[in-house]
């Protein structure tokens, strides 16, 4: 998964996915223990979002430590492949 090619676009000319992109890459460079993402449906609503989170936390795990996804309850068992 490369986004590249989105470092010079504005914030409105990004697509929903490419904007989480984005904020998974400014999280990364802080550099805190722990990464929260919250709702992440809200974040990724034009792409079925569990597999594209899914894949992207793969791609990235070699540049955090953690990550808690906060969600509503009842979308808790989307997360279940994750810790």
């Amino acid at each position: 998964m490369t986004h590249g090619d989105i470092a010079l676009k504005r914030d409105e000319d990004l697509t929903l996915t490419q904007r989480f992109a984005v904020k998974m890459a400014r999280a990364i460079m802080l550099r805190r223990p722990l990464i929260v993402i919250d709702r992440p449906a809200l974040l990724l609503a034009d792409v079925p979002y569990p597999q594209v989170l899914h894949d992207m936390l793969d791609c990235l795990q070699h540049e955090y430590s953690d990550h808690r996804i906060i969600d509503y309850i009842w979308n808790q068992s989307v997360y279940e492949y994750r810790k």
